[in-house]
């Protein structure tokens, strides 16, 4: 009869396995706590790089305005040359004109007194002629069209200097040395041809009444040359607190230098330090069109603000003519830096997975071998080229976006039409790169994986 109990041998191969099973358990569980903690690590560092990222990309986009201002503050405001090529062609202004020609005009007729020369003048011809007593009231009635002639003529004259070529010489000049020794007060410097009297400084036009001075005399009128060396003056910037605009000049000064290299380089660690770099470009790019238009509206609202300020006797035309002119160049960088915000973030949202973005690119793959194919029936061999050009592709589209990025960044005064050209430019040799590193394979592909989709899409269909 043969038992059923387990043999010495059987019972310690039995042993061993529950052993083994046991160890395997122990393993098991060790891997899956390994693993819930590296995924719990993992979620860590996700969060940690978002959270910085998303912090890096917030500060670029509110301190994009400041940096704007700060290089128009450095280029157009401290840089002579560029203030004269900005307010020299003010001068052929009608309200500019206006302005300085009712500036000199005072200032002649202050020191002339028009009716005491006129009633002179009359005095003089009636006690050197026996005149009857209605001939000697008629030439005393002249008195007032005379001196209305006098005044008429003066201004006539004044605003024919103003409009001449002569004038706007003095006026580049008066600008240019105006424009020194404005950043010299700005500096803490108040000596010179601009004069700061209660926080307001003002451009001395002194050289423009000694021109229409000797022009008077010159056609006759030799009471003008009684009109002494004064100082005309025309307001030219306003500040309740000097000091503090002198403090503020100084910052923006630094800042015009290192701001925009800071945030160039804030930008670049936000997309490495990203878990989806293209959505912060995508965020960023976006968000500096917002920005832009921000910064538009408080350009505009200190216009208003400025013109609100203005003394009684200062023109409201001539000063917004100079404030548009002036900040014409900030205009233009907002224009610039709102199309670079746009173009960034269409580029990358063009660079994505959706169906749009995909289907697009595959449509430029398509054109590009088409387009090789085209060169290769001329004689072009665009295959060998593909051979050494294709993986480097990926390395030649990112240097040439980098280059084009650069060509609107690094410039101080950039246009909206520069940034176009740079995004035309980019796109075209984008395409040549395409078509040189094997667009007819790459079509291939493109082909075939569409079909593969539709044939899947297909499929699908007939097993619903």
């Amino acid at each position: 009869m043969t038992s059923n109990q387990p043999t010495p041998e059987e019972r310690r191969i039995g042993e061993l396995q529950a052993e083994v099973a046991r160890l395997q358990s122990q393993l098991a569980d060790r891997n899956n706590a390994g693993a819930v903690e590296a995924d719990r690590g993992g979620r860590g560092v996700r969060w940690t790089r978002t959270a910085v990222s998303f912090v890096l990309a917030l500060v670029v986009v509110i301190l994009a305005p400041l940096s704007v201002v700060t290089v128009w503050q450095s280029t157009i405001m401290t840089n002579t040359d560029e203030y004269v090529a900005t307010v020299g062609p003010l001068i052929h202004d009608p309200a500019v004109q206006e302005a300085v020609s009712d500036r000199i005009s005072t200032a002649i007729l202050d020191h002339v007194d028009v009716e005491t020369l006129t009633t002179e003048a009359v005095n003089a011809i009636s006690e050197n002629r026996e005149l009857s007593p209605r001939a000697q009231q008629g030439l005393e009635a002249l008195t007032g069209p005379l001196a209305s002639g006098i005044t008429s003529f003066t201004e006539s004259e004044v605003a024919n200097f103003v409009a001449s070529d002569a004038m706007a010489n003095l006026w580049v000049t008066a600008n240019r040395i105006g424009n020194q020794e404005l950043n010299a007060v700005l500096s803490g410097d108040t000596q010179g041809s601009v004069t700061v009297e209660d926080g307001k400084v003002y451009l001395q036009l002194g050289d423009v009444l000694d021109q229409v001075k000797q022009r008077l005399v010159a056609k006759g009128f030799g009471a003008a040359e009684r009109i002494p060396a004064v100082d005309t003056q025309i307001l030219i910037f306003q500040s309740d607190d000097l000091g503090t605009a002198q403090r503020v000049y100084a910052m923006i000064n630094t800042l015009g230098v290192w701001l925009p290299i800071v945030l160039v380089v804030m930008f670049v660690a936000a997309v490495l330090v990203a878990n989806s770099a293209r959505a912060v470009v995508a965020g960023v790019g976006f968000a500096l069109v917002v920005s832009m238009l921000v910064l538009a509206g408080g350009v505009s609202l200190g216009g208003e603000a400025l013109l609100n300020s203005l003394p009684p006797d200062a023109s409201e035309a001539a000063v917004s003519a100079v404030y548009i002119a002036v900040t014409e160049f900030l205009r233009e960088s907002m224009r610039a830096g709102a199309l670079f915000g746009l173009f960034l973030g269409l580029g990358a949202v063009l660079t994505g997975p959706s169906r749009f973005a995909t289907g697009l690119r595959r449509g430029c793959v398509r054109m590009a071998a088409a387009t090789a194919r085209g060169l290769q029936s001329l004689g072009v061999d665009v295959h060998q080229t593909a051979v050494w050009l294709a993986p480097k592709a990926t390395a030649f589209r990112a240097v040439l976006t980098v280059i084009a990025i650069a060509a609107v960044l690094i410039p101080n005064h950039v246009s909206p039409v520069t940034v176009l050209w740079a995004a035309v430019a980019l796109l075209a040799l984008l395409f040549v790169v395409q078509v040189f590193a094997g667009g007819a394979q790459q079509e291939a592909s493109a082909t075939g994986a569409s079909d593969a989709e539709a044939r899947q899409t297909s499929s699908a269909g007939h097993e619903r």
